[in-house]
């Protein structure tokens, strides 16, 4: 081969190796490139996942204190609906003493004025005074009615105001029978 012919050649050569470098830097950066783009969308993805699962644990504390929440809150609406066994009358007579202190009222008296049996149901009566100024003893009801407590007034009077001093001016008397029920297994009245 003569000087001439292997030049054109040799040229081809150089040409074919030019593409053949050119193609595999162009596949090698786009590998790289391309491996770098996927390495950031990785990160990316652990980052979401990262922050999914840490707003997923704070819904999953939260789900727990609700969950807590209802179990409390159930066993509340449980105790309180529910027709105690035996009045409570020790308790309910300090709830009521201390309602009175709450509102600056006076017991003057309370005492048992009997009981009645129904089927399933016990009712105790007592006789229970006070006294105090209008709104102090309307506030002492609103309480007394807002109470979890199976209890009622059965009967109420309130008497005007009878000043025997003038500071006594506007003092008023409440006589009211409370009737405390309970589940208490008893024989029934007759009549």
């Amino acid at each position: 081969m003569s000087a001439s012919k292997k030049h054109p050649c040799m040229l081809i050569d150089l040409a074919g190796t030019g593409l053949l470098v050119a193609w595999l830097f162009a596949i090698l950066s786009m590998t790289v490139l391309r491996d770098d783009a996927i390495a950031s969308e990785i990160r990316n993805l652990k980052d979401s996942i990262a922050q999914s699962s840490q707003g997923l644990a704070a819904m999953q504390a939260q789900l727990d204190q609700s969950r807590n929440q209802l179990h409390t809150n159930r066993d509340i609406l449980t105790k309180r609906g529910k027709l105690p066994e035996t009045a409570p009358v020790e308790e309910y007579f300090q709830f009521l003493s201390e309602i009175a202190d709450q509102h600056n009222l006076s017991i003057l008296n309370h005492y048992p004025t009997g009981e009645r049996n129904y089927p399933g149901l016990r009712e105790r009566r007592f006789a229970y005074t006070i006294s105090g100024s209008l709104p102090r003893i309307v506030g002492f009801f609103q309480e007394v009615e807002s109470s979890s407590y199976w209890a009622d007034v059965g009967y109420l009077m309130i008497r005007p105001p009878r000043a025997t001093k003038p500071a006594d001016a506007g003092t008023r008397e409440a006589q009211l029978t409370i009737c405390l029920f309970s589940a208490e297994a008893a024989a029934c009245d007759e009549g």
